[in-house]
């Protein structure tokens, strides 16, 4: 929608008066997703982070800071080996629901990273930094580990601009092979992959291949959302 306003030269608000505040869930914000945003839109954009398990695990405060649900909800942050990491450090997201009494949450598993703010304490905890789901994981040739977000963020920045592609899903199926399956008004252009394949290179690691794939549309899961990275390893 935001992309639709900005092509137009509108904002919401303008249109639509009794519009306050935009609150954002589901999918990770990027900082100039919320610029575009808040421009187009008019209105403060406010991130939330939850799981349909699980309900509200965390809202953005006016001070920009995730303050995490202590009220419902006990929140540890776990190293491989089930310990709780210290403030400051990542790992697991693990969850215990203190109120769900039909169908109790010991330890849940969001399948998400996260960190916890170092300012943290028992009653304000606050999280620092969600980092991306723990099975979206590309293993590369030489051993190295890369975030699914790292493709997305590098393939979003790089399809932002110019509005050809509409969506677009990466997906590993060898150590060096990458697939990248997307939906665009026009087919990417030669000179357009190579900058792709470039980037790549330098976020990650050279050598790799990627086969591009147009399609008319994207699988997505039972639930609609798009995943936009999936490794078959």
């Amino acid at each position: 929608m935001a992309k639709y306003l900005q092509k137009n030269n509108k904002v919401l608000a303008e249109i639509c008066p009794s519009l306050k505040v935009c609150v954002v869930t589901s999918e990770m914000l990027f900082e100039e997703d919320r610029i575009l945003l808040e421009k187009q839109l008019g209105v403060p954009v406010v991130n939330e982070y939850g799981s349909s398990e699980i309900g509200i695990i965390a809202f953005e405060n006016p001070e920009g800071e995730w303050l995490v649900n202590s009220e419902t909800l006990f929140v540890e942050i776990l190293d491989e080996n089930n310990q709780a990491v210290p403030y400051g450090t990542e790992g697991r997201i693990v969850i215990t629901s203190l109120d769900n009494k039909a169908h109790p949450f010991i330890r849940y598993e969001v399948g998400d990273y996260g960190i916890l703010d170092e300012k943290s304490t028992s009653k304000k905890p606050i999280l620092k930094k969600l980092i991306g789901r723990t099975n979206d994981v590309a293993i590369l040739p030489s051993g190295k580990k890369s975030p699914g977000m790292t493709f997305y963020s590098i393939t979003k920045k790089l399809f932002g601009d110019e509005g050809n592609v509409k969506e677009f899903k990466i997906i590993q199926t060898k150590l060096d092979v990458f697939e990248i399956e997307y939906t665009s008004e026009h087919e990417l252009t030669n000179s357009e992959i190579r900058n792709i394949e470039r980037e790549f290179s330098n976020y990650l690691e050279p050598g790799l291949k990627y086969v591009f794939m147009r399609k008319d549309s994207l699988e997505r899961g039972k639930s609609g959302k798009l995943k936009q990275f999936k490794s078959y390893l």
